[in-house]
């Protein structure tokens, strides 16, 4: 079997063809801003049912307090069982409160990212524009963002992964990979 050779020039223009093609495609981008998207809503939904239970949390929390009030005041409860349970309650209630802080911290991460989605598309276009005319160190560049691989098979095929990166790190930062076949 005879292997297809390829100099270095002629394989990096059809790595850069590729790629222009790839990022000057709205679907490929949609597609990837949607299946984001769609991780995000999972994601937020998921932070709001843990907030609302810590809402029911705290209003039992709060419940407690009262019940152990007024057992202290009718004397049901001694001054020491009294102290340890307020304790107790107390410690739960700093929980909530934590706990509380860090899911709406990961909410409003989390809508800065699906912010950062929805400039995607523009930021699609500006690029695609320019990839005509970049340099061979833009190309550099835009290769390393991408976190570019180039394999070439033994029938010459060239197969690229790249990574559209995002700022999403709500959950994770982690990228989604694209493959294409020439």
């Amino acid at each position: 079997m005879r292997q297809a050779q390829m100099s270095g020039i002629e394989l990096e223009n059809a790595v850069k063809a590729i790629c222009r093609d790839v990022l000057s495609d709205p679907a490929i981008i949609e597609r990837q801003v949607s299946q984001r998207a769609g991780q995000v809503d999972a994601t937020l939904d998921s932070l709001r049912a843990s907030l609302a239970s810590l809402d029911k949390k705290e209003a039992r929390n709060k419940h407690t307090e009262t019940n152990l009030v007024m057992e202290k005041a009718t004397g049901a409860a001694s001054p020491e069982a009294y102290e340890r349970c307020l304790a107790l309650v107390k410690a739960e209630r700093t929980w909530i409160i934590d706990e509380r802080e860090r899911l709406q911290a990961q909410v409003r991460t989390i809508t800065q990212g699906q912010e950062t989605l929805l400039g995607l598309a523009q930021i699609r276009e500006r690029l695609a524009a320019k990839l005509g005319s970049a340099s061979n160190e833009d190309w550099r560049l835009i290769f390393a963002a991408l976190a570019l691989e180039v394999h070439v098979n033994e029938q010459g095929v060239i197969e690229v992964a790249m990574a559209i990166p995002l700022k999403t790190v709500l959950l994770c930062p982690q990228h989604h990979r694209i493959a294409v076949r020439l």
